[in-house]
């Protein structure tokens, strides 16, 4: 079994904070939020500018991590889709719930973004399988959606697996299926029928993630500087790509080097990704992504007019402190009522 290395959350952190700037940057524009004005120079820098481009890392990571955790292992099926519920459904039911309580408050329901009709969607985490819904209510959660749907598919894998254990070539069938449908079907199926099927950028990524964790280790990267030429190549590489949106479909090759070379790597970059600041935020980056718009509607849009500093002294707190909590009771604590792990794959 894979192991989560301390890479991969400190990675998490990273692009976690891309994609939250990446908003928070982007709402004095979409939005009139003046507490947000001076995170608005940032949106000039294609790395936050483009920031929704790092979504992608995080399916691809979670096909990467549950295959490595479960793949291979004798599996409890109820067991995986209870971690999986608790892992996603906790957190976003209660900001939900938040929204919810704020809309009534205020007597109104946004029938663009907050309709009563798109709240059973969200309730159950499908507004992102219906055309026009993935926006409604928490917006973040969209990519929740997709991540519940793609927990699923992997579940019937995981079944399809066990139920055939005594054929030999279950394995080489299902790599070939998943190769078919990630990378050669897009090009002869209707572009309609493709999202029909929920064959999206984000299943692709998902299961090229599957496909990367099966990958023995490479023994080129024992070589000297090898490795950390790799490393930098793909990190600046990916650098590269988000500044210029048409070269997106490298993103994926660029994603799996750069998981490759760091796999059982020392090297400076590897510590650098290992930082306990990064660390920390990796750890925490399903509640902050979750969170960090429902904390700008919802708290820092009530607060009286604050200048510059204080305004982004008062996100970074916010967002912080927020965080920090929602974490402790969400992530740690619902799981110990649960009788589940505190470490949820």
């Amino acid at each position: 079994m894979l192991k989560q290395e301390r890479y991969l959350t400190g990675l998490r952190g990273l692009f976690c904070i891309l994609i939250v700037l990446f908003h928070y940057s982007d709402a004095p524009t979409v939005f009139d939020y003046p507490i947000l004005a001076p995170f608005k120079i940032l949106h000039n820098w294609s790395v936050i500018g483009n920031g929704h481009l790092w979504i992608n890392f995080f399916y691809l990571i979670s096909g990467y991590v549950l295959a490595g955790k479960y793949y291979y292992q004798p599996i409890n099926i109820s067991l995986y889709f209870t971690k999986r519920i608790f892992r996603i459904f906790p957190l976003h039911l209660f900001l939900l719930a938040l929204y919810f309580i704020r809309n009534s408050l205020n007597g109104r329901f946004d029938v663009n973004r907050f309709g009563l009709d798109s709240l059973g969607f969200n309730l159950l985490l499908i507004q992102n399988w219906v055309p026009f819904l993935w926006q409604s209510w928490n917006y973040p959660s969209w990519t929740l959606s997709s991540e519940w749907f793609l927990y699923l598919v992997f579940g019937i894998v995981l079944i399809f697996r066990k139920k055939i254990r005594t054929f030999k070539h279950r394995d080489f069938i299902l790599a070939v299926f998943l190769m078919v449908f990630t990378f050669i079907a897009p090009t002869y199926l209707n572009e309609n029928i493709y999202n029909l099927l929920l064959l999206t950028e984000d299943s692709r990524f998902f299961i090229l993630g599957i496909i990367i964790s099966q990958i023995p280790r490479f023994k080129i990267f024992d070589l000297p500087y090898i490795r950390p030429v790799f490393q930098l190549a793909s990190l600046v590489a990916l650098v590269w790509v988000v500044g210029d949106e048409s070269l997106m479909p490298h993103m994926a090759w660029i994603f799996s080097i750069l998981i490759l070379s760091f796999r059982g790597s020392q090297s400076w970059a590897s510590r650098f990704l290992s930082n306990p600041f990064l660390i920390w935020i990796g750890e925490r980056s399903f509640s902050l992504y979750l969170c960090h718009i429902p904390i700008l509607e919802l708290f820092l849009t009530y607060l009286p007019p604050l200048g510059p500093t204080l305004g982004v002294l008062a996100t970074v707190l916010s967002l912080v402190g927020f965080t920090f909590v929602l974490h402790f009771i969400f992530e740690k604590k619902i799981y110990g009522l649960a009788g589940l792990t505190k470490k949820v794959a």
